[in-house]
């Protein structure tokens, strides 16, 4: 019998994960996600190739594109509301091979990107306490690897996965925390340089260099923002795990405004910083932003102070990649395309325990290799996400067409099928450009990250097979 002092136990899905996600909570997930070391480590890179207001027209411009990108999620979403994101909306509408394919790489694409945010997060750390490296144990991609910097690694990786093993709960509560923490912090920082800066600084407001086309580098720019606003399939996977009262409209609402307050963000980071310090003694620099306001205050205080809301912001993103991998995993098992093993759900705390275990040992063969991953890493993903994200967008296309007069979804796409289309030919059209510009660096070699590919594509079918073998039947999913 309950007294009136003890609460009612939390609802699970059909999943067995536990029902207890309110929407801040939700939209800390898709946010802290988006808004990881990019606004901190590419500034400087963006600054060269566009200049302060050609950046901010890239970042416009690609507010609206992946703004209707994830108003596609948010439609599956409603319609399909079950974790796994894009392996059950691909699976739900083209079947369970393909679902297998799309899952599998975007849980690859996951997986790397936790190795990036660990070494990302070393990177911080080592410019605040710059011994941090240690001994040099050996090289890789050129880099040299540290001890000091390997035990941080792993430290924070067992760290961030106890964190998800207690369950949604409390991977919600650390990510609220330190994403509203983050913003409120950073927004203090960028209102004082914003004070003390000057508007011409922001002169000229584009490129001078006479090599490029303004156009040309605020396209590039654009192109990056697939990458970099992404992460907002955050809320879709965690949409079994919303508490009661928080209806699929209001899912797809927040999937939408974490882009567009992600994308805004981003922006007043360009403008603050080149209004703070003279936008030309910024490019190339890796650390722009803390650049732009270290001279305002003794000390560089400002500048620790971004660094330090930098490292705490790696780690929210780090947060949200493993709870997504993880549940990932956890969908793919529970279809019958992968090993049973990974359907385990921890009998209290909700947390799908042994894809858990999984994502942080896959995750720390990244981390071994060091800085010099980076870039295939980032390469990788782009692919993955963009052919997942184009593969969802047509997909919806499918479903809205084989669902004509039934009961409209609780949230639709405004702009109806020609919307969509453009989503999913602009997402199309970037993930070859991904791999075009991949091809061009290794011209007389396979690119790393498509041996990467070609690797945990051999890794998922062995796991295929095996789970036929032992199961002898295909993934229990149907069209809706």
């Amino acid at each position: 019998m309950m007294t009136g002092s003890q609460s009612p136990s939390p609802t699970r899905s059909d999943s067995g994960l536990l029902k207890v996600v309110g929407p801040y909570q939700l939209l800390a997930l898709g946010l802290g996600s988006i808004l990881g070391s990019a606004w901190l480590v590419m500034l400087g890179i963006w600054l060269e190739a566009a200049g302060p207001v050609g950046t901010m027209i890239a970042f416009g411009a690609g507010a609206v594109m992946m703004g209707v990108v994830a108003a596609c999620y948010a439609e599956l979403t409603a319609r399909i509301p079950k974790t796994g994101a894009e392996f059950t909306f691909v699976s739900a509408i083209f079947g369970p091979h393909i679902g297998f394919v799309v899952g599998w790489f975007l849980t690859l694409n996951l997986v790397a990107i936790a190795s990036f945010e660990a070494i990302a997060f070393y990177l911080m750390v080592q410019q605040l306490v710059p011994g941090i490296a240690g001994t040099k144990l050996y090289s890789s991609f050129g880099e040299s690897i540290g001890l000091g910097q390997l035990l941080l690694s792993v430290v924070l990786s067992v760290a961030i996965t106890a964190i998800n093993y207690r369950g949604v709960k409390t991977a919600a509560i650390f990510q609220s925390v330190v994403t509203y923490g983050f913003i409120i912090v950073v927004i203090t920082v960028v209102g004082f340089g914003l004070g003390h800066g000057h508007m011409d600084n922001l002169k000229p407001l584009f490129n001078p260099s006479p090599a490029n086309h303004p156009w040309t580098s605020i396209v590039w720019v654009f192109s990056t923002t697939t990458l970099f606003l992404n992460g907002f399939q955050a809320i879709p996977q965690a949409v079994e795990e919303r508490s009661a009262g928080v209806s699929l409209r209001v899912v797809g609402n927040l999937t939408v405004a974490a882009v567009l307050i992600a994308a805004a963000f981003m922006c007043l980071i360009v403008f603050a910083s080149s209004v703070a310090s003279p936008w030309l003694a910024l490019r190339g620099d890796p650390l722009a932003p803390a650049a732009a306001v270290r001279s305002l205050l003794p000390h560089g205080i400002l500048a620790t102070i971004l660094l330090i809301a930098g490292a705490a912001s790696v780690l929210k993103t780090w947060n949200v990649v493993v709870l997504m991998a993880a549940r990932t995993l956890l969908a793919q098992s529970q279809a019958g395309v992968i090993p049973k093993w990974f359907s385990f759900v921890h009998p209290r705390f909700g947390s799908p325990t042994n894809a858990l275990i999984f994502v942080a040992a896959t995750s720390m063969i990244g981390v071994f290799a060091g800085r010099g991953a980076l870039g295939p890493v980032v390469n990788m993903s782009s692919m993955c996400l963009g052919a997942a994200s184009s593969l969802c967008c047509a997909g919806l296309i499918i479903l809205r067409k084989r669902n004509t007069g039934s009961t409209a979804p609780p949230y639709r796409v405004l702009g109806g099928l020609p919307v969509i289309a453009l989503a999913s030919v602009g997402t199309l059209g970037m993930t070859a450009m991904t791999m075009i510009h991949s091809a061009q660096e290794s011209v007389r070699t396979i690119p790393v990250e498509w041996v990467l590919l070609i690797i945990w594509a051999g890794v998922g079918t062995l796991f295929r097979a095996w789970t036929r073998s032992k199961r002898g039947r295909e993934s229990p999913f149907a069209p809706p």
